[in-house]
């Protein structure tokens, strides 16, 4: 569609700046030339002179309005065709309920589509010429140390010339809960170097057919050591409980699952210690691109991540088993909450067991502790009242 655009442009253009002025330039031109020519041929009659400059004079006048006419035809065929392209592009950019953005090589908005608004209710001042994070709103989402390292992994990966998706929370402006969004960026290139990224994002919608007549569902998972997509199978383990819990709990569910599967890749089966998970954020490492170059060893590139996914009537329920050794998490389910911030602010990680703690109602691990099992019930206080 925009090829025909560019080519419809580029046909107008060359009619316009080149064949209709080299038109009227033949017809300044020949006229002139022929009167001159025929007045010095000596041997022709005055008479038969004029006739015949008459002649010629009509015959260009009528050669220059057929001229005319199709120039005049092909210029509204090119315009027509443009119009029509226009028309097409106006309905999907402004008629769609698709985010389209535009950021300058530095990340930075430089141009939108309405949908901005009318899904975020935010005005043009207020996300023009900011970075993406600021349209998308995460200011609480983000103190999420694992969520926040997610996004930033994200962007890393545009700037290197690669597409890359997101599914994260957005808050929305006017009810300040949260919305799952899916995001995707694809980087622009000009004589070799980032010239922008065009981002598209939409607000992912709740199945109304699910969340009316499914009842049960169970699933069995095998996962690889993929760090980089936990995210998006977060978002599949979790996108059949919207209806039976609120956005706000589905989202944290989300990012507690997170914890839970990026904690059994690392820690499990990488057999990265909590002391070198430390040494590596104290040293401002890249900790993702450490975990994929781990990923690679032969120790361990067959290890896998099993996740049971469990929907009832009452409740969901996941357990994860990973290959690893396990861990001792009685020692950090006992340690104090003071104890945990003061952790994390020493070590820069260490808070995910009590979010996933906070966001499920029951967590149990196995003995070895390379296996949990967590629960969440669509109605805790009928739940306690049973018990």
């Amino acid at each position: 569609m925009i090829d025909n655009i560019k080519e419809s442009l580029k046909k107008t253009d060359t009619l316009i700046i080149r064949k209709i002025p080299a038109a009227f330039l033949l017809f300044i031109i020949i006229p002139p030339l022929s009167f001159i020519f025929m007045l010095m041929i000596e041997d022709i009659e005055r008479t038969y002179k004029i006739a015949s400059m008459a002649a010629l004079t009509l015959l260009l006048v009528l050669t220059y309005f057929i001229l005319f006419y199709y120039f005049i035809k092909k210029y509204k065929l090119a315009k027509n065709n443009i119009e029509d392209q226009i028309k097409f592009l106006d309905l999907i950019i402004n008629d769609t309920n698709e985010m389209l953005i535009l950021l300058d090589s530095f990340g930075r908005v430089v141009n939108f589509n309405p949908a901005i608004k009318k899904l975020l209710d935010l005005d043009p001042e207020e996300i023009m010429g900011k970075p993406l994070r600021d349209v998308f709103n995460q200011a609480q989402i983000e103190d999420i140390p694992r969520l926040r390292q997610m996004l930033l992994d994200r962007f890393k990966e545009v700037f290197q010339g690669n597409e890359a998706e997101i599914i994260s929370p957005v808050r929305l402006k006017d009810t300040g809960h949260y919305q799952t969004i899916h995001i995707k960026m694809k980087p622009k290139f000009k004589q070799g170097e980032l010239d922008s990224i065009f981002v598209s994002a939409r607000m992912i919608q709740s199945d109304y057919i699910t969340n009316s007549w499914l009842i049960n569902e169970k699933c069995f998972y095998v996962m690889s050591n993929d760090v980089m997509n936990v995210h998006i199978f977060c978002h599949r383990l979790t996108r059949n409980l919207d209806g039976k819990l609120d956005t706000n709990q589905v989202l944290f569910i989300q990012i507690a699952l997170q914890e839970v599967l990026i904690n059994a890749i690392e820690h499990g089966n990488l057999e990265i210690s909590f002391k070198k998970k430390t040494e590596l954020k104290q040293k401002n490492k890249n900790y993702t691109e450490y975990l994929l170059n781990a990923c690679s060893d032969d120790m361990v590139r067959n290890r896998r991540v099993y996740i049971d996914y469990i929907l009832e009537p009452d409740r969901v329920t996941y357990r994860v088993k990973d290959d690893g050794k396990g861990f001792e998490w009685n020692k950090f389910l006992s340690q104090a909450s003071n104890e945990l911030e003061c952790n994390l602010l020493n070590t820069l990680h260490g808070i995910g067991l009590q979010i996933i703690i906070n966001a499920f109602d029951e967590t149990l691990f196995n003995e070895a502790g390379n296996e949990v099992t967590l629960v969440k019930y669509f109605n805790r206080e009928a739940v306690i009242k049973d018990v």
